[in-house]
C-alpha cells in the first residue's frame, strides 16, 4: 500500500531537541533563561518605555515558555 514503506525516511528534530539530549548544554540554556527572565521581571517592575513595555512582555512571555520546554524536556530523553 501507498506510504507503509516510509522507513528509510529520517524523522525531523530541532535543534533544541539535539541540544537538551546534552546534560551540560542544558543547564547552560536552563540557567541563561532564568538569568534573563529576572533580568525581563526587573525591567517591568522598575517601569519601561511605553513603547517597550508590550515587546517585554512577548519576551518574557517566550523565555517562561521556554523553561515549560526544559521542563517538560526530561520525559523525551
Amino acid at each position: 500500500m501507498l506510504g507503509q514503506n516510509n522507513s528509510g525516511r529520517e524523522i525531523f528534530k530541532f535543534d533544541l531537541e539535539n541540544e537538551l539530549k546534552d546534560p551540560k548544554k542544558k543547564a547552560l540554556i536552563q540557567e541563561k533563561s532564568e538569568k534573563r527572565i529576572q533580568e525581563l521581571k526587573t525591567l517591568i517592575h522598575n517601569g519601561t518605555n511605553p513603547a517597550e513595555f508590550e515587546d517585554v512582555g512577548h519576551l518574557l512571555h517566550g523565555y517562561l515558555s521556554l523553561e515549560k520546554i526544559l521542563k517538560h524536556s526530561t520525559r523525551w530523553a
